[in-house]
């Protein structure tokens, strides 16, 4: 729901000195967009490890690769969407973004793969979004420094 969200990134400009800028805002709701669709393939991915439940046998080493990487990967999705976050409100540091974003996209298709219901072009669509923002706000320093 937009206003949901809308509500939300009025409460995280609350904890701020400054309400967020027009590009601060742009990226904030891409990378929410992002993370609440990543939330969402962790969750599939997360479950796609486990037996079934009527099986009360013990996850075999693939299983458990799989599990031990999917973890791995989880990691670095939420340790990059933390960043993207906190690399958007304050003054949008560039640089740390695109860096952010570029590994975003290696754990997303790693993790994309052990998730079916969501095809991987919406979540590439999802990461584009967030680049555009991170250029679109790029171009805007650019022209603020003319």
């Amino acid at each position: 729901d937009d206003e949901d969200d809308d509500d939300d990134l009025d409460e995280l400009s609350e904890f701020q000195e400054a309400p967020l800028d027009p590009a601060e805002r742009r990226l904030v709701e891409k990378v929410q967009a992002a993370a609440t669709l990543l939330e969402e393939v962790l969750k599939e991915a997360s479950v796609s490890c486990l037996p079934p439940s009527s099986s009360a046998a013990p996850l075999d080493s693939a299983e458990v690769v799989a599990l031990e990487e999917s973890v791995t990967h989880a990691d670095v999705v939420t340790g990059c969407i933390d960043a993207l976050a906190a690399d958007s409100v304050g003054g949008i540091d560039i640089e740390a973004c695109k860096k952010s974003l570029a590994k975003l996209r290696e754990a997303v298709t790693a993790l994309g793969a052990r998730c079916s219901s969501i095809p991987a072009s919406q979540l590439q669509a999802a990461l584009d979004d967030i680049q555009e923002a991170v250029a679109a706000a790029e171009a805007e320093e650019g022209t603020a420094d003319d």
